[in-house]
C-alpha cells in the first residue's frame, strides 16, 4: 500500500490523535505530518475552523454532516459524509458504550472495476466521545478504501482502548 496523502481542514487536535492512533491500529499508511496541500488522495472536513472560500482537489473528501460548514467550499473528487444522520454516507446504525456498528449506507465507487458494497461492522472499542467516534467512521472508510475488508477491521480496532 502507498502512503496516502490527508489533508485535514481544521486544527482540531484531539481529532488528528484519535484519527492518527486508528490509522496506526487498522496499520494504514500515512504521512508522518498532515499535509497542507490542496491536493490530496483525502480531504476531511471535520469542522470548518478557518475554512473559507477554499477549493480542494481530492480522490475522496470526507464531510462532517453533524457540523455545520461555512463559507463557499468547493471539492473536486468523491463526496463522502459522515455523521450520526441516517442519509450519511458513512454512519453508526448502534453505538454503546464500549462498542457500536460502522454503518456503510451506500456505495463507494473506487475506479470502474472497483466497489464498496453498503455494509455493517460491529466494533467492540470505548468510544470517548463525539470526536473520537467521528475519526472512526472517518478511518474506518479510508482502511477499506485502501482494501481492508470489514473483518479485519473488526479485529484490529475491536478491544483497543484509544486514547489522546
Amino acid at each position: 500500500m502507498r502512503e496516502r496523502t490527508v489533508y485535514l481542514t481544521d486544527s482540531d487536535l484531539i481529532f488528528n490523535r484519535y484519527l492518527t492512533e486508528a490509522f496506526e491500529n487498522l496499520n494504514v499508511i500515512y504521512p508522518n505530518s498532515y499535509s497542507d496541500h490542496v491536493v490530496s488522495d483525502y480531504v476531511i472536513i471535520n469542522n470548518d475552523s478557518g475554512l473559507k472560500d477554499k477549493s480542494l482537489n481530492a480522490r475522496f473528501c470526507f464531510v462532517n454532516m453533524d457540523n455545520k460548514v461555512k463559507g463557499d467550499i468547493r471539492v473536486s473528487g468523491t463526496l463522502v459524509t459522515y455523521g450520526i444522520g441516517i442519509k450519511n454516507t458513512v454512519t453508526v446504525s448502534s453505538i454503546e458504550e464500549n462498542n457500536f456498528v460502522y454503518c456503510l449506507q451506500s456505495y463507494i465507487y473506487i475506479n470502474n472495476e472497483e466497489t464498496i458494497e453498503p455494509q455493517e461492522i460491529p466494533i467492540n472499542i470505548e468510544i470517548h466521545n463525539d470526536t473520537h467516534l467521528y475519526a472512526l467512521l472517518v478511518s474506518i472508510t479510508i482502511a477499506l478504501i485502501e482494501g481492508m475488508n470489514g473483518k479485519e477491521i473488526e479485529k484490529k480496532l475491536s478491544k483497543k482502548y484509544l486514547s489522546i
